[in-house]
């Protein structure tokens, strides 16, 4: 139970945990600007010879299985340090509510900025993740934001963002 308190602590801040520690992240932050780069070449040789190259297709798919696989790793990570938060500082899980979405409890962030706010302001996470972790990711989240906020149809700039790759 303690380590389900310590879960509930940090709920808010783990809205947004996603990539990985410092040393996967420079990595994963160098690929992911090839990737984009690779994309872009991708895109002109399907617009100019009607097809891409398979070498360049393998090498974006590569990126985004990494993505995933580091995604996954940084969740589970910080499942498991809230966890240990909760059993180190003795955190007990608050009682289960009978409607759980009455709005009794602290609302969970629900849009990324209120997300980035929170993963930036819980002190245990940035701890735990270093603050360099955690300030490379809020930036590049933010800037996802600004580009999101300056497109002229925000739906089709997510459709190209997140689903073109696909």
């Amino acid at each position: 139970m303690l380590a389900l308190g310590g879960q509930c602590a940090a709920l808010v801040a783990l809205t947004l945990v996603e990539g990985s520690f410092a040393g996967s992240m420079v990595v994963f932050a160098v690929w992911g600007v090839a990737a984009f780069a690779v994309s872009v070449i991708i895109w002109l040789a399907l617009l100019f010879e009607g097809k891409a190259p398979l070498s360049l297709q393998r090498f974006v798919v590569g990126y985004l299985r990494y993505s995933v696989h580091v995604s996954a790793y940084l969740y589970l990570a910080a499942q498991i340090h809230a966890g240990l938060d909760g059993i180190e500082r003795r955190l007990v899980a608050p009682p289960s509510v009978g409607a759980p979405y009455g709005g009794s409890g602290e609302p969970l962030p629900t849009s990324l900025g209120a997300a980035l706010d929170a993963l930036a302001a819980d002190a245990d996470l940035v701890r735990a993740f270093t603050p360099q972790v955690v300030d490379w990711f809020v930036r590049i989240k933010r800037f996802e934001l600004e580009r999101h906020a300056a497109a002229d149809d925000s739906d089709a700039w997510q459709a190209r963002e997140y689903f073109s790759r696909f």
